[in-house]
């Protein structure tokens, strides 16, 4: 009986980690080892970082997808905004991702385009469509974000739900 009382508070605790959004950083695994004395049940830390984030990166999400071709012309790291670009010359194409704080404003030009929405992370995102260029913004919590693509709009928002906190 105790031991069914103390595993029902275990996996209760992991699901209270998995719902409250400031430990969502983290991805935590509960572990049973079974043995004939005794059974051992601890937490293991199974999150992961992107691998092309890049060091200098001071935001505390980023892409976990990013086109190949393209490598990272511009980042910029402020207060309240966080912005890396990246560009392909050769195929004229460049990916466009901001992070800002709820204390930035940020302006998206919507004059003679075609709007769409959609969600991102189950949240509701905006898609702008202008000069074969997508352009999506959303937020998470008090972040919100936006993705420029001169691509696809299926590629953009394949990018946007890609991005991942990693702080």
């Amino acid at each position: 009986v105790a031991a069914v009382c103390l595993l029902a508070f275990f996996l209760g605790l992991t699901t209270a980690i998995a719902t409250v959004q400031p430990v969502r950083v983290k991805v935590l695994e509960l572990i049973f080892s079974i043995e004939q004395e005794y059974t051992e049940i601890r937490l293991r830390d199974n999150t992961k970082v992107p691998p092309n984030v890049p060091p200098e990166w001071k935001g505390e999400y980023y892409l976990t997808t990013v086109p190949e071709g393209l490598s990272i012309a511009e980042l910029n790291n402020s207060e309240n905004i966080y912005t890396v670009e990246y560009k392909d010359e050769v195929h004229n194409k460049s990916l466009l991702f901001v992070e800002a704080n709820m204390e930035y404003i940020i302006r998206v030009d919507t004059e003679g385009v075609s709007t769409d929405s959609t969600r991102i992370h189950g949240n509701l995102a905006l898609i702008t469509l202008k000069d074969n260029a997508t352009t999506i913004a959303w937020s998470e919590g008090n972040k919100y974000f936006t993705l420029r693509y001169s691509g696809s709009k299926a590629e953009a928002i394949v990018m946007a739900e890609g991005v991942t906190r990693i702080r």
